[in-house]
């Protein structure tokens, strides 16, 4: 199996350990509540239950490969 390097890494940063990855992970404050806004408002939220279309678009098969 391959194994990444540190030169993915910018220069001068080092990798979290796992206990430095957990508490940033942990520190991510949670959802406050439920609010309904418009499209244009919501970047950078996170939805509350899945959104679905309501219709198919396109409204006939398409496939990028037949056969």
């Amino acid at each position: 199996m391959a194994q990444l390097g540190g030169d993915l890494l910018a220069p001068g940063e080092r990798a979290l350990r796992v206990d430095e990855a957990a508490q940033l992970l942990l520190s991510i404050p949670c959802v406050g509540g439920v609010e309904t806004v418009a499209l244009t408002e919501a970047e950078g939220r996170v939805l509350a239950e899945p959104l679905f279309a309501p219709i198919d678009l396109p409204s006939f098969d398409n496939s990028a490969v037949d056969g």
